[in-house]
């Protein structure tokens, strides 16, 4: 019953530890700014709640949660990568995003200035613009300070 965020791949770790399948993500990448949708179950969710229904996050994945681990809740997702976020189970205190909440646009461009001049070219979209034109999310900050109150508890 120990409280567990996992962080991208903290988030594919936890899944694949209770039992979800992880591997690479069949739509490629995703860096950059990205829309989620939360689900009913991420609506309701003390963690999620106030992102509102179609936050915008900053992604930087290959790799994804395939499938949920049994009694897995989804959270949160979108259709390049269909599990953005899930609770362990109804009640549990393990957490998984697939979003970078604690990430700022300039933490992203630093990840990935070595990244973006062998991954050139490479993606199904414009590398150089999704990194070039990544903007602040705010809102999902808060998600982290969320987290620890809920933790605390």
């Amino acid at each position: 019953n120990v409280p567990v965020l996992g962080i991208c791949f903290g988030h594919q770790i936890l899944a694949r530890a209770l039992g979800g399948t992880v591997g690479r993500n069949p739509s490629g990448w995703e860096v950059g700014n990205g829309q989620i949708s939360l689900t009913a179950a991420g609506v309701a969710c003390p963690l999620l709640a106030d992102l509102g229904p179609a936050p915008a996050v900053l992604q930087s994945h290959q790799d994804a949660v395939l499938s949920l681990p049994p009694g897995g809740i989804l959270l949160a997702e979108n259709p390049a990568t269909p599990v953005q976020s899930f609770q362990s189970r109804p009640g549990g205190r393990q957490f998984g995003v697939q979003f970078h909440p604690e990430f700022t646009p300039e933490r992203l461009r630093t990840n990935w200035a070595l990244r973006r001049v062998e991954l050139r070219g490479t993606t199904c979209f414009d590398l150089d613009q999704a990194l070039d034109q990544a903007q602040p999310t705010p809102g999902t900050a808060s998600l982290l300070r969320r987290f620890f109150d809920f933790a605390a508890i």
